[in-house]
């Protein structure tokens, strides 16, 4: 009966575990720049998540202290699936800027967030 109740035990927590891993949605891990940094001003942005995301259903901002939008491209993504790849249009004028971004993680959920830096 231990033996069950043991083999029961480990099963259950195996079965936590995967699933919590399996339901998990994606994280910005990264981003160049990195949050609160001071740069000089960027060709691109790069968003790393923990996990694959969905490019179609993926959107970044890029606005300076004034609210005005930076010029940037359309997201690329990279072959793994984890990074947001968006280009700089031209220069960007000294002061704060900050990224909004949205994306749709492999499990399926919409995941949010933002981040700043400035430009030098």
């Amino acid at each position: 009966m231990n033996k069950f109740i043991s083999l029961l035990a480990a099963s259950f927590v195996a079965t936590a575990i995967s699933t919590g891993a399996a339901t998990a949605h994606s994280e910005l891990k990264s981003s160049i720049p990195a949050a609160g940094s001071s740069v000089e001003s960027p060709k691109s942005l790069e968003l790393t998540f923990s996990d694959s995301v969905n490019l179609r259903f993926s959107n970044v901002t890029l606005t300076n202290s004034g609210a005005v939008e930076g010029k940037i491209g359309e997201p690329a993504i990279s072959e793994d699936g984890h990074t947001l790849v968006i280009p700089v249009s031209g220069p960007l004028s000294a002061g704060k800027y900050v990224v909004n971004w949205n994306a749709l993680s492999q499990d399926g959920h919409k995941v949010k967030g933002e981040f700043s830096f400035a430009v030098e």
